[in-house]
């Protein structure tokens, strides 16, 4: 990477920002905050804490950088004690930036990802109905369809005929249980 400092790790309990930050809503769900320091007012606000505005660790930019691990803890609380559904009307109305993480099946059902070829179907299985995409494009080649990972075992008869295995090898080390016997999804094809 030529002498380059890669990023450290985020660590939600300290922040370098505690308005960009994830929290937990009490009822499991995630929603991710995007603000500026300077929107702290309108966060508190919107929140129904102001009170926090008299806070001497809130009180301006610099304190809230110097003060971030402690008012990720408020922040975190405070998300902790209502339900997501409880927050989003206030975030919504003081128009502060946030994200709600979406479960895995909701990302899989979103337009958006789905539109843009980021959550594709997968080819060929019985238990999976999507997947993520491959994220790397290659200028003049078209992707290839996402398909299944073979099961446990699967290509042993062609790996090992490849190798120079008969038939009768094939099916003796069956019978020994060296490898396995042929899986549901492999013989139904």
């Amino acid at each position: 990477m030529a002498g380059a400092k890669p990023y450290e790790l985020h660590d939600r309990n300290r922040p370098v920002n505690a308005l960009t930050n994830a929290y937990e809503c009490a009822d499991g769900r995630w929603l991710m905050l995007a603000g500026k320091q300077s929107a702290w007012p309108t966060i508190a606000t919107a929140l129904g804490r102001s009170d926090l505005l008299d806070d001497p660790r809130f009180s301006d930019k610099t304190a809230i950088a110097q003060h971030a691990a402690d008012l990720a803890a408020v922040l975190e609380a405070e998300f902790k004690s209502q339900p997501l559904a409880h927050w989003q009307p206030g975030l919504d109305k003081a128009r502060v930036p946030y994200g709600v993480v979406q479960t895995p099946e909701e990302a899989a059902e979103d337009p958006q990802l789905r539109a843009s070829g980021i959550v594709v179907p997968i080819e060929d299985a019985t238990d999976v109905e999507y997947t993520v995409n491959n994220p790397i494009n290659l200028r003049g080649l078209d992707r290839v369809p996402s398909r299944r990972a073979p099961e446990h075992g699967e290509h042993n008869d062609e790996v090992l005929a490849e190798l120079g295995f008969s038939a009768e090898d094939i099916a003796e080390l069956r019978e020994q249980n060296a490898i396995p016997v042929a899986t549901e999804q492999e013989t139904t094809k």
